[in-house]
């Protein structure tokens, strides 16, 4: 291995006080400065602080959750919150002020008249692959509409959804007014927003008027949802060439601006949800109110709770202590889901398929080396990096393959796959979704937060578990976010902690 930077001997005599700082970027990444300690000490040290603030500074009485609601929001508490904080409470639902995810995603809706609300939700129910849950004054909440495929044998219900939000809301059912709330049963989002409209909508809502006079759709495909100013309309970003390589180190230090690709157009090269639309679809005239499971910043579906995949907690022989966890390498198994597989589609650019590329060859189109930082001390500059042969370095390191059989594939193309991957049998893994409860849980203590073009995913493997001889490792860090990451999942991530967002957002 050749090292780039200055060389370890002259870094430890320089010591602490000659490194330098890092550049914590508006668009949620830190630019490495090869001058400084390596920034995973410091993320780390900071996401902590902030994590301790957050839990410090929560509302304890009803009183106290009254004035932040007030003070974030601009607006009085919704009736029954007083019977949401008892819940809250008996069920010691932790961060009880954090739920400024449900309020970014109804603000735009108190700009719209609640009679014309009223008929596009009802005009929506008709839309084909949706259900509709519900209840009367004094009734349960039950599936009130619905406009779905047929069953059929051996198919999933696309209900099921419904029944577990149903399930979710059942304790608290009688606290809840009369409603109707649509669903999108499907993991992705539908509803493509144009940035003009939805800005409108904030005004309005702003001052407690209403639109009159939505604005004329636009034909800008995905750049429609972001700001004049922002850099994806800056740009311009050629949609039809490959993402573009990043220039520099970097690492994530507020995860939600990392999501959105109004900050970073690239992500709409790179991940299936976008490539599957190519430039993008025509944003909607209006706003349905839809619940989806995992909306982007680029669409207005509202996300709920859903509880899809939860387990309590893993069982023994799934969780050995990691003392025991003998094999180092990343491991990830997965179907190749999450785009459509055929000769006119993007997928080879998709996140699934190209982790699995980036495993084998590395960058795709590089020269067969790649440069990764050396985690070191934190009295130690990071430097540039070692140039490391990515054939040596990603067996040792990685073990990242399709499990099972190739799907979602057209004829030819499901061969492909099959010639140009390796499969290999799954392991006891629990699929996820991709949901924006980002205020409720905290990078780098929590999780390792890892970039959709996996630029950094590299170096941070190898600061926590060390190279290829283990040489470096931090093993007591990652052991500490991992314990971290399965508590979290205890205490903010209940049955009762879903139940308190849904019963809060509807």
């Amino acid at each position: 291995m050749r090292e780039v930077g200055n060389d370890e001997h002259s870094n430890r005599i320089l010591g602490r006080f000659s490194l330098e700082k890092h550049q914590y970027r508006s668009d949620g990444l830190l630019e490495v400065n090869p001058n400084g300690a390596h920034p995973i000490f410091e993320l780390i040290r900071n996401a902590q602080a902030a994590w301790d603030a957050k839990l410090q500074r929560a509302s304890r009485t009803l009183a106290e959750a009254v004035a932040e609601y007030k003070r974030r929001y601009k607006r009085l508490p919704p009736q029954g919150f007083d019977d949401w904080w008892e819940y809250v409470q008996k069920h010691d639902v932790q961060l009880p002020d954090e739920y400024d995810q449900i309020y970014e995603d109804l603000e735009p809706f108190w700009g719209m008249d609640p009679q014309d609300l009223q008929r596009l939700q009802f005009d929506w129910e008709a839309h084909f692959d949706s259900y509709t849950i519900g209840k009367k004054k004094d009734g349960p909440i039950m599936i009130v509409n619905f406009s779905l495929p047929a069953i059929q044998p051996n198919t999933f219900d696309l209900r099921d959804g419904g029944y577990q939000i149903m399930e979710l809301l059942k304790d608290v059912e009688d606290k809840i007014p009369p409603f109707r709330a649509i669903f999108s049963p499907h993991d992705n989002p539908n509803l493509h927003i144009d940035w003009e409209l939805k800005d409108q909508a904030l005004k309005h809502a702003a001052v407690g008027t209403y639109i009159n006079d939505p604005p004329p759709v636009k034909l800008d495909g995905w750049i429609s949802s972001c700001s004049p100013t922002s850099p994806a309309v800056l740009g311009p970003l050629d949609l039809d060439a490959p993402a573009p390589i990043p220039k520099a180190k970097t690492f994530i230090h507020t995860h939600k601006l990392v999501m959105d690709p109004c900050l970073h157009p690239s992500l709409l090269l790179l991940h299936g949800q976008f490539l599957s639309h190519n430039k993008g679809p025509v944003p909607h005239r209006f706003m349905p109110p839809q619940f989806s499971y995992s909306p982007t910043m680029l669409h207005h579906d509202i996300t709920p709770a859903m509880p899809i995949n939860w387990l309590e907690d893993l069982a023994e022989d799934w969780n050995p202590k990691w003392e025991e966890r003998r094999d180092e390498r990343l491991q990830w198994r997965g179907m190749n889901t999450g785009i459509w597989h055929a000769q006119d589609t993007r997928w080879k650019e998709a996140q699934r398929a190209r982790a699995i590329m980036w495993a084998g060859i590395g960058r795709v189109g590089g020269d067969g080396n790649v440069t990764i930082l050396k985690a070191g001390t934190e009295d130690q500059r990071v430097g540039k990096g070692e140039t490391v042969k990515w054939a040596r370095w990603a067996p040792a390191m990685l073990d990242v393959a399709f499990a099972g059989v190739p799907g979602g594939c057209a004829p030819g193309t499901c061969e492909e796959l099959e010639r140009v991957f390796e499969w290999r049998k799954p392991l006891d893994m629990i699929a996820a979704g991709n949901y924006k409860f980002t205020d409720r849980i905290a990078p780098w203590i929590h999780y390792i937060p890892v970039q959709v073009d996996l630029s950094d995913l590299a170096d941070s493997l190898t600061f926590f578990r060390g190279d290829p001889n283990g040489e470096g490792a931090h093993d007591d860090l990652a052991k500490k976010i991992a314990m971290a990451g399965r508590e979290w999942s205890l205490r903010f991530w209940r049955k009762e902690d879903l139940t308190a967002y849904m019963f809060r957002c509807v």
